[in-house]
């Protein structure tokens, strides 16, 4: 019965012995994952710091293409104006007559 205590201590000894060196790896590979999770934490908060740029960006965007809409609205409103006192009207239109020789034309509205 000793004798089998003996060996299965020697036994225990042994494994223990294989499973230091496994372990000493495992600390350079832990080191490393840390590593590489600061390095994604890092470019985590760059991303969101660049989201949080975008955001007023995209806000400015939306208030000069409304700035836009109304501009053009205001010269589609101008040009109608324009448009209904005949002054926008081609230079034979119905306001413009003329009337002269062959040689010499005039104009009048």
């Amino acid at each position: 019965m000793t004798q089998l205590t003996v060996r299965v201590a020697e036994t225990t000894i042994s494994v223990a012995e294989m499973t230091i060196p496994m372990a000493e790896m495992t600390i350079p590979m832990a080191e490393m994952t840390i590593s590489v999770a600061r390095m994604t934490i890092s470019m985590a908060q760059i991303t969101i710091s660049m989201a949080e740029m975008t955001i007023p960006m995209a806000r400015m965007t939306i208030s000069m293409a409304q700035t836009t809409i109304s501009m053009a609205e205001m010269t589609i409103s101008m040009a109608q104006t324009t448009n209904s006192h005949g002054k926008n009207d081609h230079f034979y239109g119905r306001n413009y007559h003329f009337y002269g020789t062959n040689d010499q034309f005039s104009w009048y509205k």
